[in-house]
């Protein structure tokens, strides 16, 4: 049997870690991606691989940065050629009133929450293909009553 990978972005906190754990769990192997938490990412990697070796691989991009597409495509595929999953989890979230948000703020949710997951899927598509793979994408968002 062959073994399945998955792709999630943002997956060394909340939502993205839980995801990570269960999906390993389940016998996938695990690439997750982080932008600027290292000490949890690898907090992650070497729990997982603790318990199966080589079996959780990381990824860091900065989303604001247009290279990050082409740089996880190639990472991904320096680990394997094909994905069962691709989960796009990072998010970006400005709990900012309209009148006070800020172009920057809006470039950021933008490039984090809709740009980057539509040209990650456009990329990855190749390794979905080849293992009949699916796309998760998830967004949330903080409400207060």
């Amino acid at each position: 049997m062959t073994t399945k990978f998955i792709f999630l972005t943002g997956g060394a906190k909340r939502i993205g870690k839980t995801t990570c754990k269960h999906f390993h769990d389940q016998g996938f192997n695990i690439i997750f991606h982080y932008n600027s938490s290292l000490s949890e990412a690898n907090e992650i990697k070497d729990s997982l691989n603790g318990i199966r070796e080589n079996s959780c691989f990381m990824l860091q991009a900065d989303f604001n940065d247009q290279s990050s597409i082409e740089k996880l495509s190639q990472g991904v595929s320096e680990i394997t050629d094909q994905l069962a999953v691709l989960i796009n989890n990072a998010s970006s979230i400005y709990p900012t009133p309209i009148d006070k948000a800020s172009l920057d703020e809006w470039k950021d949710l933008t490039d984090t929450n809709v740009t980057t997951p539509l040209f990650l899927i456009q990329a990855l598509a190749p390794y979905l293909k080849r293992a009949n793979g699916c796309i998760v994408n998830i967004s949330d968002t903080l409400v207060k009553n």
